[in-house]
């Protein structure tokens, strides 16, 4: 059972909350600063690289796929109409108000 997702007390939420409450096991001393930073500067980096060659991968394979690639054009053009026609709407009601 997750613990998190049982909604325990105590449970941190959120990467930097986990990392400034951790403790050695052995000796209880928590991390030190640089091992917080470092930590956090590898989840980043990782993060960014993951992300970078996700995208690159995925633009690779619709410039391979002219139908994918329409399909998924048609896909972003409806859902940029639709949030523009949400932002409008947003705009007439702030103007109202």
């Amino acid at each position: 059972m997750d613990i998190a997702a049982a909604g325990a007390k105590g449970v941190p939420q959120d990467l930097l909350t986990a990392l400034l409450t951790a403790r050695d096991p052995v000796s209880g001393a928590p991390l030190t600063r640089d091992d917080v930073n470092q930590t956090l500067t590898e989840m980043m980096v990782a993060g960014h690289d993951t992300t970078a060659a996700t995208v690159a991968c995925m633009l690779s394979m619709l410039a391979a796929n002219p139908a994918a690639l329409a399909a998924v054009t048609a896909e972003v053009w409806v859902l940029v109409y639709q949030a523009s026609g949400l932002l409008q709407a947003k705009v007439r009601l702030l103007k109202a108000s």
